[in-house]
């Protein structure tokens, strides 16, 4: 690094920790899939630049890269999936008969009392350590590194983006790891929306005129440049990321309403949350239960 770059980047892999998160059992003759993807994925395998879809298989090494506005959910088996959010890069390591991801870090510097870098970090669950308390952060906080703190993802979903010009972070490098810069502060993120659902008349001629159709809208989130829909249901009854199974669906929208459409008759749950022009997204609305 060099006093010259402003908001220097040091990102050595080789030094990275490997400290393994948390693992999903692995069979080689049923690899996880790319259940859902909103576009093509970049996958690194073997040093080989290939672009992955809905349905391909991952392996032990590849690295998965996902684009500023790009989601995707890694099925392991039928009960266990995880969503790989925008700007995203994660590497899947192979011990034994379990699959991990691999945490990485990066160290930025100061580039001014004035003007510090903005580092904005994206997970389900955050660790937030240092010498005196651990605390819990929700998905969608923003942050600013603190020199002697880490924040660390123990999902293996983690990114950053850096909302303070000029940045020289590039987004979705040495994800789902650590972050170390210089100062700790939370920032305003977009409040959480409160959805609510109504019912619209299914207009297909073909449908019976009972027919309705499942119709979700919520109050517009001030600053909010768009909303991204999550559709999915559970192993049981109770609210709990870690019984999502079955079905996800990631829908983003540039309106405060979504109709649904085109799922198999059953239970499900839709939670939005807001996402503003730079990306910063705020936390999940809570889930709404709906019957088709």
């Amino acid at each position: 690094m060099t006093s010259e770059k402003p908001y220097g980047l040091e990102y050595p892999p080789e030094k990275a920790p490997a400290v393994p998160l948390p693992g999903y059992d692995y069979d080689p003759l049923n690899p996880p899939v790319i259940s859902y993807s909103d576009g093509g994925l970049n996958v690194i395998r073997d040093g080989d630049s290939l672009r992955f879809t809905a349905g391909d298989t991952l392996l032990p090494g590849d690295n998965l890269e996902t684009g500023s506005r790009q989601f995707a959910v890694i099925q392991f088996d039928k009960s266990n999936s995880i969503i790989i959010h925008p700007s995203s890069f994660v590497k899947f390591s192979s011990t034994g008969s379990t699959l991990h991801t691999l945490s990485a870090s990066i160290q930025v510097d100061r580039y001014s009392e004035e003007r510090l870098p903005l580092i904005v970090c994206f997970d389900d669950t955050l660790t937030h350590v240092d010498s005196e308390s651990i605390q819990n952060h929700s998905f969608g906080m923003q942050c600013r590194g603190e020199s002697g703190i880490t924040i660390s993802s123990r999902k293996g979903v983690l990114r950053w983006n850096c909302a303070v010009q000029p940045c020289d972070i590039p987004a979705g490098k040495g994800l789902a790891g650590s972050i170390s810069a210089t100062v700790f502060e939370f920032v305003d993120i977009p409040e959480q929306p409160d959805i609510s659902f109504t019912f619209t008349a299914d207009t297909v001629p073909a449908m019976q005129s009972e027919s309705r159709a499942n119709a979700f809208e919520w109050p517009p989130v001030t600053l909010a440049d768009r909303y991204l829909a999550h559709i999915f249901n559970y192993s049981n009854d109770r609210y709990d990321d870690r019984k999502i199974k079955k079905h996800h669906s990631l829908k983003m929208l540039h309106n405060n309403e979504i109709e649904v459409s085109g799922l198999d008759s059953g239970s499900y749950y839709i939670r939005v949350l807001a996402i503003d022009f730079y990306g910063v997204s705020g936390q999940w609305s809570d889930p709404v239960p709906f019957e088709l």
